[in-house]
Formats: structure tokens, sequence, C-alpha cells
């Protein structure tokens, strides 16, 4: 597929597709089986090759599309052992399902939903079940682990760079795996990143450890073992990235914590005042006057600032709106020493 030989298909949704009979082949239970595959085609392959329409499928999809049938089955055996179908399930049945064991059994709720919906089971009501948001690193720990990576080259430059982005930008780990060189950009004496519309400044020193990454760091960079990759993190397998469980092991191993450090930096307030949305920035110094406040956007139009980290949903944190990179580049202050600047809105 790589190279054109082959029309191009998703890996991750051929090896989901292949595997998916074998596995039904397991369940004993004709029946049990039989409404297995129905949930597998009808809803969580509905859902794979619609996303795989849009964008390249990671190996996270297809592991929670099989843990979702794996506890689906789980379920269908445990009714069966306490004498009831999946028709004669009844709210006392689920709300004991739920109560050994809430959290790793809450990935059943999309089977029980799907079969609800299609008449299998009785309408019951679904427990709600609250996960709380991993709790952050100290920002003193932030500041200290961007200064190690910044300086030190005890660890391997990749690890460097993916902890950087993480840190300084509060990128997840799967759309690190997507980004590609071409993401990096010189836009006029500076350079940028393109994380969404429009770019984003990359500032000082990260600018330099990212270009010499770029130039002669990468494992796929030409002459080594495979031809050269777009990929700003190369996989093994010809035209593949690095999968993100193998790069979120390397962090894990370099000392890096992905997920509290990611959240550190949401909750960082020079984080916050450059995630506002649709709004654009400026630097100044204390002796610059500020302007004056923006104007109101006509009706219809408005967008809320996004000022706190509770106000950040799932998707905002996702496709957040970067700076436009047609006003100064802003520096984060763990990068510069003795800095005064300060961010505020421009008029509009």
């Amino acid at each position: 597929m790589h190279t054109g030989v082959l029309p191009h298909h998703d890996r991750h949704l051929l090896l989901f597709e292949r595997r998916l009979p074998e596995w039904l082949d397991t369940i004993e239970d004709v029946e049990h089986r039989q409404l297995l595959n129905r949930f597998a085609t009808w809803h969580l392959l509905h859902k794979l090759r619609a996303t795989a329409v849009k964008r390249p499928l990671g190996p996270g999809a297809v592991r929670s599309a099989r843990t979702q049938l794996i506890q689906a089955a789980a379920f269908l055996t445990w009714l069966a052992e306490r004498d009831r179908t999946v028709g004669e399930c009844t709210q006392a049945d689920l709300d004991a399902w739920f109560a050994q064991d809430a959290t790793a059994r809450r990935v059943v709720q999309a089977f029980l939903r799907w079969s609800m919906g299609h008449q299998v089971m009785p309408r019951l009501k679904v427990p709600t079940i609250r996960t709380e948001n991993p709790t952050p690193i100290s920002q003193h720990h932030r500041i200290a682990l961007i200064r190690k990576i910044m300086t030190s080259d005890d660890l391997p430059l990749m690890e460097r760079i993916a902890a950087a982005l993480i840190l300084l930008y509060a990128q997840p780990i799967r759309r690190l795996v997507r980004l590609t060189v071409h993401d990096v950009q010189h836009v006029g004496d500076q350079v940028a990143l393109l994380l969404g519309d429009p770019p984003t400044p990359v500032p000082e020193p990260f600018t330099e450890l990212l270009l010499g990454y770029i130039r002669d760091g990468r494992p796929n960079r030409p002459g080594g073992t495979l031809p050269a990759s777009d990929w700003l993190f190369p996989g093994r397998r010809a035209g593949q990235p690095m999968d993100p469980a193998t790069l979120g092991r390397r962090l894990t191993a370099a000392g890096i914590p992905t997920l509290h450090g990611r959240t550190a930096t949401c909750g960082n307030s020079s984080y916050r005042l450059r995630r506002r949305s649709s709004q654009r920035c400026s630097v100044t110094t204390p002796s610059t006057p500020r302007p004056s406040p923006p104007k109101p956007e006509a009706p219809g139009r408005s967008t809320p600032p996004v000022t706190t980290l509770g106000d950040l949903t799932g998707r905002q944190l996702l496709e957040h709106r970067p700076l436009d990179h047609r006003l100064l580049p802003i520096s984060d202050p763990v990068l510069t020493e003795g800095g005064h600047g300060e961010v505020h809105h421009a008029a509009s």
C-alpha cells in the first residue's frame, strides 16, 4: 500500500476486520455469538469505517472497540450465570453488574445502549460513572522538566521533542504521532507549527532543538535502515508513524509524566491566555498603554473566551485555535530569562 501497488486501506481497520471472525468463533453460546456479531458489524465497524474515511485510525480506536466486545461478551456470560437472557435483564441486574467494578465495566455502556435502541433488551437506566481528571503536576515541576529537556543531552532527542510538545503545547500523544516534517514551517524569520489554523509560533530554544531533530535526529532519516519518512516520529513499518503506545512508553521511561504534564500545561495561566478562541493577542511591555477593550461582536457571532481550565471542553482542548502567526511570537515564560512582557487582547 505504501508503494502504491495495492489500494490504500486503513491498516488498523483491516486487522480488526480480519480478527473479528476468529474471536467470534471462540464464543460458545450461539445466541451470544450472533448478538455480538450484530453489535460489532452495525455499531463498532460502522463507527470505525466512518472514522477511517475522515482520518487514519490509531491503535487506540481499535483497542477500544475490542474492549467493548470483550466486556459485552462478559456481560452476557454473567447474565447467563444468573439464569437470564439479555432480553430478561432487569434494573437490579444492571445495578449489580456495575456495583462489582464500575470503572472497569463502564465500557459496556455502548453495548447496553445499542441493545436498548434495537429492542434487544428492556430500556433501563444505565448508571452514570464519574471519572476524575488526572491530577496535574505542579508548575514548578513542569518548569523543571522543560528546563531539563531543553538543556540536558542525557535524554534521547526524540523524547525531548515529544516532551516539549506536550509540556509547551498540551498536545496528546495520539496527535503527536500524526505530525509530519511539513507541519514545521518557516513563516518569515520565524518557525511555526501547524497545530491548527493559523500556525503556532515556536519559541527559542525549542526552535533550534526541533530543526536539529528534523535535520539529523529522526530514526528513519536518509541513510537509515528504512527509506526517508515524512513523519515527525516515524515507525518501523514503511509509511507508518510510531505507535502512540510505543512513544508513550519511551516518554515514561525517560521520566516524563505525559498525561499529568499535559494537564498542568492546560492549567498554566499563560497557556489559558493563548487559547482564547477567535481573539487576537499581542505582546507588550508594562510601559506600553493597554488598548481599549474589544467591541462587542454582532448578535449571533459571539464566541465566549476560554479563561479557565473548567471552561475547556474535550473538543476545545483537541481542536484549539493557535495564535495568529502574523502577530509577534509569544514565548513561554519558562523559556526566557528576565522577560517582562505580558499578553493582552488587542482591540478588534
